[in-house]
């Protein structure tokens, strides 16, 4: 699996994530592999052009992100970060190494029968999870399972509300996903935790069959489909048969709880996460794309190279150690992989004129001695007005001499003048 190159219009950072390339289409924009400051890969998603002007919708995609920030199950995606005030809203959520159902299908093929039952016991346990916590999932469909070499996991949880929020027709950007909504829900009724029932048989069909259960089409006739006709359930496995016909019943009232699903899951043949080769091979192609920290990749984009802040020449040989600047980057939970290093920024820095030092080097810039005293470093430098007393004692004021008389050379040639006149006058007057 490669990553689609960036575009033209395509973001380069977003919060503190590096973007590397795209990764996959999603219900509420385009997913991208980001990587954190401190090595972390993230699936970094870009709320489409079409509804990111919308204050309901982000709102609504706000409150989404926040849930899956709370909820902690196996095999349910972990947001990480959000952003959805930015000027191009986004949320950040954890990286998973591996196709979605849809992709691993339309590529290899329908799933085994074991490796469905074990698809079916993870979907259950992670819907479970979502009613647990109060939340209906609500966009259940072959794009929101990705499918890990440890195991299913679900996505977008709450995306479907916010897109059914809407005031703009969003051009679909995951084929067929209609023909994966409850009848109820196409109906414009109000769904709950039945419809994501549904939704766990639908796409059990679509993994067991490679097709779902009202085929694929235009929105509109899929829609009438699921309100009006039977889902097609033919070439399911014999002992999934019964459990995936209860779930996509089209009254709500029909369709058995998750605990039930459960129940009848582990009474039947135990589930195995195998698949055919091409399948496992696709793993490591993806798990290669980032593996929880890394090793430092090289950027997207290749930088000019910068010249050493030191002054023109360079430090002179037997110069001491190179100044160092710190970098303080947050992100995150501090102390847990944020940066916090040194980074070379030059040479030792110069002295003031005038200070005394044991050697130079090129160009007049001072060294320290071969004993590895350092250079004087530049003293501070006062910005305010100088007052009378300043000076005192310091043997710098103007006309200072060796006992740090203050009295300029100036004034007494104009205090003798003076002097000198009335004289002058004094004697003028009594002659």
């Amino acid at each position: 699996m490669e990553l689609e190159p960036l575009g033209e219009r395509d973001p380069r950072q977003l919060g503190p994530y590096h973007l590397r390339g795209r990764l996959r289409a999603g219900r509420a924009g385009i997913a991208y592999l980001g990587r954190s400051p401190d090595g972390l890969f993230a699936e970094v998603t870009v709320v489409s052009e079409q509804i990111a002007w919308d204050p309901k919708v982000l709102a609504l995609l706000s409150d989404a992100a926040d849930a899956a920030r709370r909820l902690r199950a196996p095999h349910l995606q972990r947001v990480r970060a959000a952003d959805l005030g930015e000027r191009t809203p986004w949320t950040a959520a954890d990286f998973l190494p591996g196709p979605s159902l849809r992709e691993a299908v339309e590529d290899h093929g329908p799933l085994q029968p074991a490796a469905v039952r074990s698809l079916a016991t993870a979907l259950a346990d992670a819907l479970d999870a979502v009613h647990a916590a109060g939340h209906v999932h609500r966009g259940l469909d072959p794009s929101t399972v990705v499918l890990t070499a440890d195991g299913a996991v679900v996505t977008g949880l709450g995306v479907a509300r916010a897109l059914e929020a809407a005031t703009v027709t969003l051009p679909r950007l995951v084929p067929d996903a209609v023909a994966y909504l409850a009848p109820e829900v196409a109906r414009g009724l109000e769904p709950g935790s039945p419809a994501d029932v549904f939704g766990l048989g639908a796409v059990l069909t679509y993994a067991a069959t490679g097709h779902g259960p009202f085929g694929s089409g235009a929105s509109a006739e899929l829609a009438r489909r699921v309100r009006d006709d039977e889902p097609d359930l033919a070439g399911l496995p014999d002992d999934l048969v019964e459990v995936v016909t209860a779930c996509v019943r089209a009254d709500p009232g029909r369709r058995p709880t998750l605990a039930a699903v459960r129940r009848r899951l582990a009474a039947g043949p135990a589930g195995s996460w195998v698949f055919p080769d091409g399948l496992t091979g696709a793993f490591a192609q993806w798990a290669v794309l980032g593996r929880g920290r890394s090793a430092p990749l090289p950027p997207a984009i290749p930088a000019e190279p910068t010249a050493p802040l030191a002054p023109q020449g360079g430090p002179g040989p037997g110069s001491g150690t190179a100044a160092t600047r710190k970098l303080d980057v947050a992100f995150d939970d501090p102390g847990t992989g944020g940066v916090d290093d040194t980074e070379n920024v030059g040479g030792p820095p110069t002295a003031p004129a005038g200070a005394s030092s044991t050697g130079a080097g090129p160009a007049g810039t001072p060294t320290s001695s071969g004993t590895g005293a350092p250079a004087t470093p530049p003293q501070p430098v006062s910005i305010l007005p100088r007052t009378a007393g300043d000076d005192h004692g310091s043997g710098a004021g103007r006309g200072a001499g060796p006992g740090g008389s203050r009295f300029s050379p100036l004034l007494l040639v104009a205090v003798g003048v003076a002097v000198a006149a009335l004289v002058f006058a004094a004697v003028t007057v009594w002659l």
